[in-house]
């Protein structure tokens, strides 16, 4: 197999507990002709010192102020040389065979600009046993009316061609504290275009922990952001693509969801506020009193189980 550079970047933020094993899972990759790209995103722990500790001449390393992840994956991409870009979180790691199987597919489906896989989970207290999400199919082609329901990739899992970069196409920047700023490239991506492979391989492990950006008191705010970049992205629809992507439908799922990450943070008249543009006025008014009736913590705790349950029934175990 023809051997083309491929770039892996590293947007790394007080990352000193955990850049080791990124950086030794990106160097032991089978496929050689690598350069890894390490973006410090303005860390102010020891994360510099552990990474200029590595003498490979593959590595190179990048300073820039705090600006978030999403400026740091753009950063490594203005500094990549490779034909293609693969991205890893400085907390999580890649299987020996990530970067070999990616190209290969790459390589034998030029139909497709960007191709993700599947990842493997592990909870930080317990991280000898990896977990895989239970739904076993995903698009490939145009995913575009997949993604407006959704994140379907993780952006370790993702490889994409340099063309697909030509015409200027980066994360979103801007806002202060941003996230999803992943998902809002892919549906940028997709509408410019160009198609996503899925490869059926378990090839990334990542690690959920309770500091991550994925903790609970911040899911409303992630909530509300994607509300908004679907609101502003449906309102330059024309009225047939709006039908075409069931844009009512697919606002009403994400109200529902971000007013359930409100009661989650015990706003309920956010909460309220939200769910009157979803439901009938007879059915808020009842949610209204049962919610207010139920003590904020109680309610809470409660969805938070509820989400923990689901979740744990989403997956299964691989290895232990």
């Amino acid at each position: 197999m023809n051997q083309p550079l491929v770039s892996i970047i590293i947007p790394a933020y007080n990352a000193e507990r955990f850049i080791e094993r990124s950086l030794q899972s990106a160097f032991n990759q089978t496929y050689s002709n690598i350069e890894v790209i390490v973006v410090d995103d303005g860390s102010t722990d020891s994360t510099a010192e552990k990474v200029k500790s590595h003498k490979d001449p593959r590595l190179v390393y990048v300073y820039q102020q705090n600006r978030g992840q999403g400026p740091a994956r753009n950063t490594g991409i203005k500094q990549a040389r490779g034909n293609y870009v693969t991205f890893l979180d400085a907390d999580d790691y890649y299987l020996p065979e990530k970067v070999a199987k990616e190209v290969e597919y790459l390589q034998k489906h030029p139909q497709y600009g960007l191709v993700y896989c599947n990842a493997l989970n592990f909870y930080s207290n317990k991280p000898h046993r990896l977990l895989k999400k239970k739904r076993c199919q995903y698009p490939s082609g145009d995913i575009f009316l997949d993604l407006l329901r959704g994140c379907l990739i993780n952006p370790n899992t993702l490889m994409l061609s340099k063309d697909v970069l030509r015409n200027g196409l980066l994360f979103p920047e801007g806002a202060e504290g941003r996230c999803n700023e992943d998902w809002e490239f892919y549906l940028i991506v997709s509408r410019a275009g160009h198609s996503f492979g899925w490869l059926d391989e378990d090839l990334v492990v990542v690690e959920i922990r309770p500091d991550s950006h994925t903790q609970w008191n911040i899911q409303w705010l992630m909530k509300q952001r994607t509300l908004n970049v679907l609101e502003n992205l449906f309102s330059e629809f024309t009225e047939r693509e709006k039908t075409r992507c069931q844009a009512e439908k697919v606002l009403k799922m994400h109200r529902i969801k971000l007013a359930v990450a409100y009661l989650v943070n015990k706003q309920k008249g956010d909460f309220l506020r939200t769910i009157k543009d979803v439901w009938p006025i007879p059915i808020v008014y009842m949610f209204a009193g049962v919610t207010f009736l139920i003590p904020s913590t109680l309610l809470r705790v409660s969805l938070i189980k509820l989400w923990k349950l689901r979740q744990r029934y989403s997956f299964f175990t691989v290895h232990t």
